[in-house]
């Protein structure tokens, strides 16, 4: 377990492995955006939650630091976005 301070306020805390951002942690910017999850080589990879400050959140899987593979969009009025992210096909299911 580590943390990682930046100049411009943002932190990690989490798992490092070799001086990298590696296995389970959180990242928050100083805008407020807040990832918890998975990383692999300071990217974002595997399962996590990403949030913004006006409460949207964005749940699912990613790969080198992109969405990829299942996930669903939150709002705060609670309306929901599926879709699944590949590169041969997207699908996307609204539902309120």
């Amino acid at each position: 377990m580590g943390k990682f301070s930046w100049k411009d306020g943002s932190t990690y805390s989490g798992e490092l492995f070799e001086n990298k951002i590696n296995g389970v942690g959180t990242y928050l910017w100083n805008d407020g955006r807040k990832y918890i999850g998975e990383w692999k080589n300071n990217d974002m990879s595997g399962n996590g939650v990403y949030s913004w400050p006006d409460g949207r959140k964005y749940e699912g899987e990613y790969f080198e630091d992109k969405k990829e593979g299942y996930g669903v969009f939150g709002w705060p009025d609670g309306k929901t976005h599926t879709e699944i992210n590949n590169e041969i096909k997207r699908l996307h299911c609204y539902c309120y």
